[in-house]
């Protein structure tokens, strides 16, 4: 499930990719030419690898084919008026990429990833935290984060371990994707909240400064020792920091969490772990304004809004996860009303290499479909292959395979399916990824 997250993402929350993505530049080119370029993936948004050589790229269902150069450069040229689709077909544990109506006269970006660079290691390790908060409250709850400044990653206080609090101490426990004995640079997050009739406020938190530390086998007893500043600062007046006209969401949806950050510029919001201000499960029909204290000055509020829907039996428990986010000044006034309002319905144990889904939604941006092993085991390396479709697409022939290439996908072997869209917003996104569909090729 993660990996998928992660792929989803990683994918995007770029014009064509991110972790293996295909995006277009500005670059004046041959604009009757496809311009491709491959790098390897490093992980990042805005970072390139090194350049790839000698990855097979076709042209089409069954068309010319070429290799990537020592610059990782392909191009063909293309004289017609016709929409036309490239097919990455990268070897040696490197995924899959093809792009459907790949557009002319721009270079074509895409980042591979190594099926290593994916996969969870086959041992787990933790960070280990014993705290002291001088003036702990009885009545509060703590919610702890610890943030990877590195890799710009947030890890939660591991959910199926209960911290233990005696007195003014609590121990904390965070589970790490990477391997024990490593270092890990980051922040650790403490934020306490109180009840407020049917909400959750937050009354004061606290980030500690970054710090180097070492990853640790989880039967260690050895913890870092951290003293917490909390209820030690003058609180604020209780202040608004959104207000919400008629909040409204697709319909179906279950568990919808609304999730308020502080922010303090309109750059990388959702990349910046910021102190949560407000949480509820309850959608609200009319004007809402949502206030809470914070130890922290803030000019901008970024926002989040996600629900579940569970898909019937007979999709194998698939499910629709639909997500908002964006951004507005603090104080604003929002009408917040769903974008996308269809989801695909994808049938399972179609035959052949054919896939479609029924689609009734005009107003995405980009879509994409990812064909991927079932992970069946933790340390299991994941081959798959990243589809980016037209907006409005409703299915998709998969290429035939040049010669000498080994297929990734195996005759009469169940893959995963994951349908991903998104809809660009003003000043934020809104996306939907149904998982847990299952194919057999």
């Amino acid at each position: 499930m993660k990996v998928t997250a992660l792929l989803t993402l990683l994918f995007l929350l770029t014009s064509c990719g991110g972790g293996s993505r295909a995006s277009n530049t500005t670059i004046a080119l041959d604009p009757d030419k496809i311009h491709i370029k491959i790098v390897k993936s490093t992980g990042s948004y805005s970072v390139d690898g090194p350049a790839l050589e000698g990855v097979v790229v076709q042209l089409d269902y069954d068309g010319e084919n070429r290799i990537s150069d020592k610059d990782g450069i392909v191009t063909f040229s293309v004289n017609d008026f016709l929409e036309h689709d490239i097919h990455v077909f990268g070897q040696n544990g490197y995924n899959w990429r093809s792009i459907y109506n790949a557009k002319r006269g721009v270079l074509n970006k895409f980042q591979l990833s190594h099926r290593d660079d994916v996969t969870k290691p086959t041992t787990a390790s933790y960070l280990s935290f014993k705290l002291n908060i001088p003036n702990i409250a009885a009545n509060s709850s703590y919610e702890f984060y610890f943030y990877d400044t590195e890799n710009k990653q947030r890890y939660k206080e591991n959910d199926f371990i209960q911290h233990i609090r005696s007195g003014n101490n609590i121990d904390v426990d965070f589970s790490i994707d990477m391997p024990v004995g490593k270092s890990i640079t980051g922040e650790l997050i403490v934020m306490e909240y109180q009840q407020d009739a049917n909400e959750k406020i937050l009354i004061d938190s606290a980030i500690m400064p970054k710090n180097t530390y070492l990853t640790k086998n989880f039967q260690d007893t050895t913890f870092n020792s951290q003293t917490i500043d909390l209820l030690k600062l003058n609180k604020l007046a209780q202040t608004t920091a959104m207000t919400f006209n008629s909040i409204k969401v697709p319909t179906g949806l279950a568990s919808v969490n609304l999730r308020l950050y502080r922010a303090s510029s309109t750059n990388d919001l959702r990349l910046k772990l910021a102190p949560t201000l407000f949480v509820t499960d309850q959608i609200q029909t009319a004007e809402r304004t949502i206030s809470a204290y914070s130890s922290f000055d803030y000019e901008y509020v970024s926002y989040h809004i996600s629900g579940i829907i569970k898909l019937p039996l007979t999709k194998n428990n698939a499910n629709i996860l639909w997500q908002k986010s964006g951004f507005s000044a603090r104080y604003s006034v929002i009408n917040f009303i769903p974008k996308i309002t269809v989801f695909p319905d994808f049938q399972e144990n179609q035959p052949g290499d054919t896939l479609s889904w029924n689609f009734a939604d005009n107003n995405l941006t980009r879509q994409q479909l990812t064909i991927q092993e079932v992970q069946t085991t933790s340390g299991q390396k994941i081959s798959w292959w990243g589809i980016l479709l037209s907006p409005n697409a409703t299915m998709v022939r998969l290429p035939k395979i040049p010669a000498g290439i080994t297929p990734l996908l195996t005759v009469n072997t169940e893959y995963s399916v994951t349908i991903n869209g998104i809809a660009d917003l003003p000043n934020g996104y809104e996306s939907f990824d149904i998982t847990g569909l299952k194919w057999v090729r």
